[in-house]
């Protein structure tokens, strides 16, 4: 590979040059690589004088069209001229598409028999906006597949996807186990116990693991190799657990995932970039999604980068385009049960318990598990809003890290630095004090033309409790009128009750997309300005 890069001042002239070997050296992705041979070259190129302009120039040789994919012109910065070519010494047989252009504007192309050429010229540079759900702006960019090529002993068929996904399944062919090649049976009396002890099994008894050079990358290790050893990748995961899942009599197949931050896939414009790959399975009429790279996963609980994206399944007919299941507000959840205690000298104490499933509950027992001590204490008191400048944490409990069939437990006792507020007779306090509202809740709006991502669908509940010493003499309390808010993608409610012994008070907030959309937008604000205030509510206790 040949790579070289030129600053140039506003003139023209090249105010310094760097290549390949002036630049930082990156191979692999972000998951566990013994070896992968697929590298990234980076660095910083800067001027002191403003304007300047950067241009550089790559060339790579690769003895597979596996790699082509295309390229990305659009970037944070503006680009003045952007040019993408691809030289075979055979004759070339390929499709593109442009995406991210505006109407009627389409890269200009040159091409003959083994020589494509795509230019851009004068692209604005893409805004920086917070919360942006993915493929929500879609770069200037080229997507170029193959329509027919050979790597080694296979032929690939980039015509449809339906072609794609059979040609990808030739790398399959003889890595079962045995007897673990497609059959047509029903698997009707299969349990879903039975399926279970098999995605623990592989899930528990494997490893993730990449060695991915040459045809590697695509084709997976043999089933029998990877139970053997205890390690593989995702593509040899699946392989073991599609076989382990054939061999119980039930249809099950490969399934080729782009993951979340990537761009979505087209219907109509068959690819081959896959960065991912998992099981799915029919388990007494059920579709049963399985992704045992997921150590943290439930059985039949996928993690979020693999949810609500388009896939292609390795049905024996060939690709078949399908979507992995969109998540439920109840499926993801996080509820706290906090007990406050007020003193006589308005000190105040509390215990809170707090309940995840779902997406949080996988990043906590991914996380957790990690951190020694102080990192584990630190970690917990981030988990609440205002501990070390409000409130102290003096002590917490963690349950049921490791039982993927049961919530995470995060308890904790803490102690308020502030006594509660008292203005004459009455002492005022704040029940929501825990409830902070995230970043995408807080976004600004004017003038936003795209969608907020609300990254999954979500329910959060706080249930609290408050008591206070008898010596306090409470004669009544001032609670706040009962609230709620309905819209299709998000509801709050509120419910508050007492007596002069104890208050009880509960605050409900769900979210039921992954995506806010700008004809939405008015009734958000409404709905975020209402649960802001709804979070900052005072009671009131009048004491003699």
């Amino acid at each position: 590979m040949a790579l070289s890069v030129k600053v140039r001042d506003a003139t023209g002239k090249v105010i310094y040059e760097r290549n390949k070997g002036d630049l930082a050296k990156t191979c692999g992705y972000d998951r566990i690589a013994i070896y992968e041979d697929n590298c990234w070259y980076d660095g910083t190129f800067q001027a002191q004088v403003y304007p300047y302009s950067v241009e550089y120039e790559s060339v790579t040789q690769s003895e597979s069209l596996f790699f082509l994919g295309g390229a990305v012109f659009q970037s944070t910065i503006p680009v003045l001229s952007a040019e993408y070519t691809v030289v075979n010494a055979k004759n070339l047989d390929l499709r593109y598409k442009s995406y991210g252009l505006a109407s009627g504007r389409g890269p200009e192309i040159s091409s003959d028999a083994s020589r494509y050429t795509w230019r851009l010229t004068d692209l604005p540079a893409l805004e920086d906006i917070d919360h942006i759900p993915p493929g929500a702006i879609d770069p200037a960019r080229l997507a170029i597949t193959p329509v027919r090529f050979k790597l080694e002993k296979y032929v690939f068929d980039g015509s449809s996807w339906a072609a794609v996904g059979e040609s990808l399944l030739q790398l399959y062919e003889g890595q079962y186990l045995a007897n673990g090649e497609p059959r047509a049976l029903p698997g009707a009396a299969v349990s879903h116990e039975a399926v279970r002890a098999c995605f623990d099994d592989v899930r528990r008894g494997v490893r993730y693991v990449a060695i991915e050079v040459g045809l590697g990358r695509w084709r997976p290790y043999s089933a029998r190799m990877t139970q053997e050893r205890g390690f593989g990748d995702c593509k040899d995961m699946a392989t073991l657990l599609v076989s382990r899942l054939r061999n119980l009599g039930l249809q099950a197949y490969p399934v080729f995932v782009q993951t979340r931050q990537l761009l979505p896939i087209d219907p109509n414009f068959p690819e081959f970039g896959f960065n991912h790959v998992i099981s799915v399975a029919v388990v007494g009429g059920d579709t049963v999604w399985l992704d045992p790279t997921c150590d943290v996963c439930p059985y039949g609980e996928l993690p979020l980068m693999d949810r609500n994206v388009d896939v292609l399944a390795g049905t024996p007919g060939g690709g078949r385009l399908w979507r992995t299941p969109f998540w439920s507000s109840q499926a993801n959840t996080r509820g706290r049960i906090t007990d406050y205690h007020v003193a006589a000298d308005l000190s105040v104490t509390f215990t809170s318990e707090l309940a995840a499933t779902g997406v949080f509950a996988q990043h906590l027992r991914r996380v957790l598990p990690t951190l020694n001590n102080d990192e584990t204490r630190s970690f917990i008191e981030d988990l609440y809003p205002g501990a070390g400048k409000r409130f102290a944490v003096q002590s917490y409990e963690l349950r049921d890290v490791e039982a993927l069939d049961r919530p995470v437990i995060v308890y904790v006792k803490a102690v308020l630095f502030k006594p509660a507020r008292r203005i004459g007779h009455v002492v005022y306090f704040a029940p929501f004090d825990l409830v902070e509202l995230s970043g995408f809740q807080v976004v600004n709006l004017d003038d936003r033309a795209v969608a907020v991502n609300t990254y999954y669908p979500e329910t959060e509940f706080d249930s609290v409790n408050v008591s206070w010493d008898t010596a306090l003499l409470v004669d009544s309390v001032e609670l706040p009128l009962d609230d709620s808010l309905f819209y299709p993608f998000a509801e709050m409610c509120m419910r508050a009750s007492g007596d002069s012994t104890e208050l009880r008070l509960a605050l409900t907030r769900s979210y039921h997309v992954y995506q806010i959309d700008p004809s939405d937008f008015s009734e958000f604000d409404s709905f975020r300005k209402r649960l802001k205030d709804v979070s900052s509510l005072h009671v009131k206790m009048v004491v003699r």
